[in-house]
């Protein structure tokens, strides 16, 4: 009995520090940089120019171009793939076409219905292939109804409720912040601590991000002013990725947040605290590369020693830990928040710039001119598909030990329900991150442990691994029970 306590004890302090050094990777895993996403990304971009007489709007590396009137209200379908045009003369809509953006062919062309809106731009894409018309207001208080339109088949249904936005609990009305993931999954808006009422009203106002499915909160977020940057468009300081994984926004008005929605945490930007990050103007913008690990920004430049500022774009690399900010004239600029756009290569960006061209850039050479692609450029539109096998993966939370002669699996890596241990740890229950449990079992090799943790969110951190050596001779290692 001595002989096995003893060995016991001995063991224990052997498997310890890999142990403990498998929590603290776990833990770092948790606010590591972005995994990119597979090169082979599906994307499209189109783009409208304003010529003298007409419209025309053209997808960009295709030959198909769609002339239209001056006068028209365009929308787009979500991948791009359909285009919707309203005509209108002296205010008043008169037809709708839409558009095949493959093949540049006509698929519908109806006289605009009388029990329509006539209003604004009231066409909206419900999804790829249904577009949906409101109807006027009625009613007290007023309510609108929408028909759809299945462009495909031309088949027309409804009317039903028009529902402007998901039920955002608490939201403040009278904030302009209103930022859809790209697949519509989650929100960020400012939410007051308790519903909007007057004379009181938005009292605890904060961003936050809200999940549709759950109709829960999942986190408010850090640093954030309430008083946005950009007083005119306050929801373009919010940035999402492609896929929806990560959320980028503006840290005070020295640095930069980004929050990862897959492990719940913020990635490592403190290299940002520098001073010389872009800020705010009228044309503040920033988008994510399609491989979610780059952000490029358009805006002012501020030296943290002067504080001068200066019209600028800057490219920051979130897994290279490194920034490179360029002054660049003004007419160089988007001619608004969000006309730019990067290619699928993730190494070069279009921008519809102030002088109305439409100019083709390196983002690893911001100060060369570019290509100019097109003149007389309106707005320019775009939109991802990226591979999300990063963000899709969930593995049975195992931590293995791997030996070619007699494998054995180890103890569960989940979190630790206690709250004052690391977020994420190598073993569950009560017991500190860095000790074994104590039906902990090895043999004699060489072992590989891979591990991928859950915190209490139900959120999995990346695989991490650590391979280690016990050399105590098996005969002499009695923790196993095939051993006892």
């Amino acid at each position: 009995m001595y002989l096995y306590n003893h060995l016991t004890n001995i063991m224990q302090k052997l498997i310890q520090p890999v142990l403990f050094l498998l929590s603290l990777l776990l833990l770092l895993a948790s606010v590591s940089t972005p995994v990119a996403l597979a090169q082979s990304v599906e994307s499209r971009i189109a783009y409208v120019q304003r010529l003298p007489d007409m419209k025309r709007i053209s997808v960009y590396g295709t030959p198909v171009h769609i002339d239209t009137i001056l006068n028209s209200c365009l929308s787009f379908s979500p991948s791009l793939h359909y285009l919707s045009v309203m005509h209108v003369n002296n205010s008043i809509p008169y037809a709708l076409k839409v558009y095949d953006l493959d093949t540049g062919n006509l698929l519908l062309d109806l006289p605009w219905s009388n029990t329509w809106e006539s209003r604004g731009c009231p066409v909206e894409w419900e999804s790829e292939t249904d577009l949906s018309i409101l109807n006027p207001a009625t009613g007290d208080p007023p309510t609108q109804t929408k028909i759809t339109i299945n462009v495909l088949t031309g088949v027309e249904s409804g009317p039903t409720p028009y529902i402007y936005l998901p039920m955002l609990t608490n939201r403040d009305p009278d904030s302009k912040i209103i930022r859809p993931s790209p697949d519509g999954s989650h929100y960020v808006y400012v939410r007051c601590n308790e519903p909007y009422s007057f004379p009181n009203g938005c009292p605890g106002a904060r961003e936050v991000i809200y999940d549709v499915t759950t109709q829960q909160v999942i986190t408010k977020l850090e640093d954030t002013p309430i008083t946005p940057l950009n007083a005119a468009f306050p929801e373009y300081q919010f940035s999402w990725s492609p896929s929806g994984r990560y959320l980028a926004y503006p840290l005070g008005l020295t640095g930069l947040n980004v929050f990862d929605l897959q492990t719940q945490a913020y990635l490592d930007t403190d290299f940002l605290d520098q001073g010389d990050l872009l800020i705010d103007n009228t044309k503040f913008g920033m988008k994510w590369s399609p491989d979610e690990t780059r952000l490029i920004i358009f805006g002012e430049l501020i030296n943290s020693t002067t504080y001068d500022t200066t019209v600028a774009v800057s490219l920051i690399d979130l897994q290279t830990h490194s920034i490179t900010s360029l002054p660049i004239d003004e007419t160089e600029t988007p001619f608004f928040t969000e006309q730019f756009a990067w290619l699928p290569d993730n190494q070069h960006l279009l921008v519809a710039r102030e002088d109305s061209q439409l100019v083709r850039i390196d983002a690893n050479a911001l100060d060369e001119p570019g290509e100019v692609v097109a003149s007389d450029i309106e707005s320019i539109y775009s939109w991802y598909l990226p591979s999300t096998e990063s963000s899709t993966e969930t593995p049975t939370p195992t931590v293995l030990a791997t030996n070619t002669d007699t494998p054995t699996e180890l103890p569960t890596a989940t979190n630790t329900p206690t709250e004052n241990t690391p977020s994420y740890c190598a073993f569950g229950g009560d017991t500190p991150c860095n000790v074994a449990p104590p039906n902990a079992n090895a043999l004699q090799g060489t072992y590989t442990l891979r591990a991928r943790a859950q915190n209490t969110a139900g959120t999995w951190s990346e695989w991490v691994t650590r391979t280690f050596v016990i050399g105590i001779p098996s005969q002499y290692f009695l923790l196993s029970s095939t051993h006892s």
